[in-house]
């Protein structure tokens, strides 16, 4: 009797593990190449947040600005009332650096500029008439500006009456009086002072 030949010994023993076993290599082989390419996770780290401690500011100090102007009205300006227009005008200058600081925005430093302008304007006035009603309708602009300035402590009606007291159609040498009481008013206004008194 012939003997048929016999495969090896342990080559076929386990005919569906071995299928398991290729079908799991398979498909391990295609997760992986799967995965290649993807990031990789994001390791979620907790922390206690603590809040930033915010400092109350502070008032900021009187600007240099306020404090020239300040001193202008209240020293400087009496003895140039005999140059009506020259002091008015150097008033509105110094005035004008005083609100660019003290508004601190594009908008008060264009008040500012246009202010500057104005002083220009009425000390190249034809005559102390119309340098009266230049400085009449820019005064009275200025005091309803100063009014909504920041950090401004009152004042605000005594600046708006001085400013429209001076009368357009005099001439300013004759004003001298009622442009000091502005330019003090507004000094005052800008210095956050309480009281009234020049």
């Amino acid at each position: 009797m012939r003997r048929e030949d016999k495969a090896p010994a342990g080559s076929m023993r386990y005919p569906g593990a071995a299928a398991i076993a290729f079908i799991t290599l398979i498909v391990g082989s295609i997760w992986l190449q799967s995965r290649e390419g993807l990031p990789e996770p994001v390791a979620v780290v907790t922390a206690e947040v603590s809040r930033p401690k915010i400092a109350k500011a502070k008032p900021p100090a009187l600007s240099d600005q306020v404090l020239a102007f300040a001193a202008f009205a209240k020293e400087d300006l009496p003895t140039q009332s005999p140059g009506a227009r020259a002091s008015t005008a150097s008033g509105m200058r110094l005035l004008a650096q005083a609100i660019a600081a003290r508004g601190n925005s594009v908008l008060w430093r264009d008040r500012a500029k246009r202010l500057e302008e104005a002083a220009m304007k009425v000390e190249q006035a034809a005559d102390s008439t119309a340098a009266a009603q230049l400085a009449h309708d820019t005064l009275v602009q200025v005091a309803d500006w100063i009014a909504g300035l920041p950090r401004v402590v009152g004042g605000h009606e005594a600046m708006r009456s001085a400013a429209r007291s001076i009368a357009p159609g005099e001439p300013l040498r004759d004003q001298t009086g009622k442009v000091e009481e502005f330019f003090g008013a507004v000094a005052r206004a800008l210095a956050g002072a309480n009281n009234t008194s020049t």
